[in-house]
């Protein structure tokens, strides 16, 4: 009896024992996490016991309570804005931890010229980025049409619905009522041309190519359009000649700051495709087909000797009957109705292809891309036809000394219409057409009479399709960009 007792008094004793290193082992710990720099608790902060999902967060007045299992226990702090730290708990049961600011964190870093880089707040003037994946994600073929509603204090004016069609850029506008006043635009460090080439004229209505009218005007597009924005990083808008004092007298007008993709350092190599496809279609306005050529309820033609053919105020169509010859006759048949409008336009389509493969080592890096734009207007013979080869390369040289070489192959071919403000523009004649002519006929080139001059229902307009055909601009562009830059850190 006493040896049983002994047992039990024993095995209680034991219990016991291990109920008090359990209750050591999971202990309460509290704390209060401050600024580092003022001394203030931290609100918000996250308090986690690292390898669990148990965790806290820290009261209005940075305090905290956490119960932790072991002495090994590891407690991590983090909050945005503060530089994280992880904490072993060890044998204490009060902790008190200060905070520094994460400075990496919470300075921007902008790129002003030739590489340099400089924290935004350090600046005495105004610059504003954008991303290279909302260039990309504008699909725009002229990239200065990207940058439209991105950026404060630039207007961005495009000069037509075409293909390709030239846009024109300014910096809180207008400096000077004589002079260029768009910007320079530099892509890693390299000024590059953004001409736009004037030129045009017109064929006139017998179709014979020698019209020489100033009314009707057309342009080459701005040379910005051969830049492809699948391999920009990062675009920088410089305001302001403070801004741009690095760049001289060219840049009295703002710059446009260009930084292309590369490689990174220590790192396998990456490839990567992207494909987007993309369709467009006209908004038209509403156009009456109740009523044939003609004036005050009476058909006319418009055919040589008309005057009034050209006016949309004749009989109904429902009632209208032709001849043979296209002239009023009550015994005729009925006159066809034709949508010249909407048979005038196609749907309009973009394939985009872009190919890169990049990577480096420890001390340099590599990236070699290519991409194809391929964009059909919505107006016949309004084509564009881009590819551009991108191939860059950056190196370290011993501790200061750093390199990076690209080369920027484009070749860019483009076909336009010439546009203008006249009788001669297809626009006007496509919207003046009564619903009665058929401005396009039955085949391909019946826009022709027999003769060769133009078919028109009034004399002093060029049929439209013959203006598609005969009054375009073709440019066929080859443009290498290469650049060298070596950079040496003095300090």
């Amino acid at each position: 009896m006493e040896q049983t007792i002994r047992n039990v008094f024993m095995v209680l004793v034991a219990f016991l024992w291990c109920i008090d290193i359990s209750h050591a082992q999971d202990r309460i710990v509290k704390g209060t996490v401050t600024d580092a720099s003022d001394g203030s608790g931290l609100p918000g902060v996250n308090v986690l016991l690292k390898g669990t999902a148990s965790g806290v967060v820290t009261d209005i007045d940075g305090n905290f309570s956490i119960n932790v299992p072991s002495p090994e226990g590891i407690l991590i702090f983090s909050s945005i804005g503060f530089v994280t730290q992880e904490i072993t708990v060890g044998n204490r049961t009060t902790l008190n931890i200060n905070m520094a600011l994460n400075t990496k964190q919470l300075e921007e870093v902008v790129i002003t010229a030739v590489g340099i880089e400089r924290d935004r707040k350090a600046l005495g003037y105004s610059v504003e980025s954008v991303g290279g994946e909302d260039l990309l994600n504008a699909r725009e073929s002229n990239l200065v049409n990207s940058i439209a509603g991105k950026v404060s204090g630039v207007q961005i004016t495009n000069s037509g619905g075409q293909v390709g069609a030239s846009s024109r850029i300014l910096i809180r506008g207008a400096a000077s009522f004589l002079q260029n006043n768009q910007p320079l635009f530099v892509i890693d460090g390299v000024p590059i041309d953004n001409t736009q080439l004037f030129g045009g004229g017109q064929n006139n209505v017998n179709g014979t190519g020698t019209g020489d009218s100033p009314l009707f005007f057309g342009g080459t597009t701005n040379r910005v359009v051969d830049i492809d924005p699948a391999n920009i990083e990062t675009m920088s808008v410089l305001k302001g000649a403070s801004a741009t004092a690095l760049y001289g007298i060219r840049a009295a007008n703002g710059v446009v700051l260009i930084t292309t993709k590369s490689g990174q350092k220590g790192s396998g190599p990456k490839i990567s495709y992207g494909f987007n496809y993309g369709f467009s279609n006209p908004r038209l306005p509403e156009f009456q087909d109740a009523y044939a050529q003609g004036e005050d309820g009476v058909y006319e033609s418009g055919l040589p000797g008309g005057t009034r053919g050209f006016r949309a105020f004749g009989p109904r169509m429902d009632t209208l009957r032709l001849n043979a010859e296209g002239e009023y006759d009550p015994n005729g048949t009925l006159a066809p109705s034709y949508n010249n409008v909407e048979d005038f336009f196609r749907t309009g389509q973009t394939f985009d292809h872009n190919f890169s493969i990049s990577g480096g080592t420890d001390n340099s890096s590599y990236l070699l891309s290519y991409s194809n734009k391929n964009e059909r207007g919505i107006v016949i013979n309004n084509d564009l036809d881009r590819h551009n080869i991108l191939a860059k390369f950056t190196s370290t040289l011993g501790e200061k000394l750093d390199v990076s070489t690209s080369l920027n192959y484009i070749k860019t071919d483009m076909n336009s219409i010439t546009e203008g403000n006249g009788r001669q523009s297809y626009l006007w004649t496509v919207y003046g057409a009564p619903v009665s002519y058929n401005l396009r006929g039955d085949g391909p080139n019946d826009y022709l009479n027999p003769d060769g001059t133009q078919r028109l229902f009034r004399e002093d307009r060029n049929n439209p399709y013959f203006s598609v055909d005969n009054n375009g601009l073709q440019s066929a562009v080859n443009r290498f960009l290469p650049s060298i830059n070596l950079s040496y850190k003095l300090n």
